[in-house]
């Protein structure tokens, strides 16, 4: 989808998910810091206006921002100052509307106050990087709503260009040729059997997202471009009473696998 633009200066992206879930299940996920920690990344949401809201978006680095509107349970609207250098304010709108048949629409809006299209790349790398997440909040919703979560993200900076880590990382895993809802045996990190819930490969971003069975998660590793340089990453979800455990058992495991495959020449 294209970057949308009204008389006024603004300039807007619009993503829209419809969930198997309950008004108040996928509020509860997009508007609270343990929802946000079950899909996206480890978050703390202080749930009032004028509360404090914080990504942690890797290792050492967090986005912050203020919430601006709070009405549960169908509107959130929290604004980012200074996401990136230069940039206008980054003011994010996510409503929860209930519609028919046990389903729930998530609308989630970026919003820049600037009539200049220079960050147009950026609103439209955040409208690309979030479908990922999305399938991930799918599958929480869906089979684990409201079970203990914990995860993890592990992030390199690589020398090579995005096709050619792309294809370490797939042939690492025996899942170049990956077909949506085949069901796979890894080996490596450790040995997982998986079923691939997703596969999305262009230009800036390729990832793979794979539902783990036992124990029971969410995987995605993938590559993406992002200001000048190529990132390869790995973000697993565990659910459960156990999961703080297994992310503590297998989180150093995972890192290590991710810097030796991608050939990194900075990790985090």
């Amino acid at each position: 989808m294209a970057v949308k633009t009204d008389d006024s200066g603004r300039r807007w992206v619009e993503m829209d998910v419809m969930l198997q879930a309950t008004l108040e299940q996928v509020w509860n996920a997009v508007a609270s810091g343990a929802g946000y920690t079950a899909w996206f990344t480890r978050t703390t949401l202080e749930e009032r206006v004028g509360g404090r809201i914080e990504f942690q978006m890797g290792p050492g680095s967090t986005s912050v921002g203020e919430i601006l509107e709070w009405q549960p349970p169908s509107r959130l609207v929290y604004v980012e100052r200074g996401w990136m250098e230069g940039a206008p304010d980054c003011v994010t709108g996510i409503t929860v509307t209930k519609r028919s048949r046990g389903q729930t629409l998530f609308r989630m809006t970026h919003t820049l106050a600037t009539t200049r299209d220079d960050w147009d790349e950026s609103l439209e790398s955040f409208e690309s990087g979030w479908q990922g997440f999305f399938e991930v909040l799918r599958i929480y919703l869906s089979q684990f709503a409201g079970r203990e979560a914990a995860m993890f993200q592990s992030m390199v900076q690589v020398k090579t260009e995005l096709p050619a880590t792309w294809k370490k990382l797939a042939t690492a895993l025996g899942l170049e040729a990956a077909i949506v809802g085949e069901r796979i045996n890894l080996v490596k990190p450790e040995p997982l059997t998986a079923v691939v819930e997703r596969v999305q490969q262009d230009s800036r971003l390729c990832a793979l997202t794979l539902r783990l069975e036992a124990p029971p998660g969410v995987a995605i590793v993938g590559t993406f471009a992002w200001g000048g340089q190529t990132m390869a990453s790995l973000t697993a979800y565990f659910y459960g009473a156990d999961a703080g455990k297994v992310v503590a058992a297998s989180e150093a495991r995972w890192k290590a696998w991710l810097e030796e495959t991608s050939g990194n020449s900075h990790s985090g």
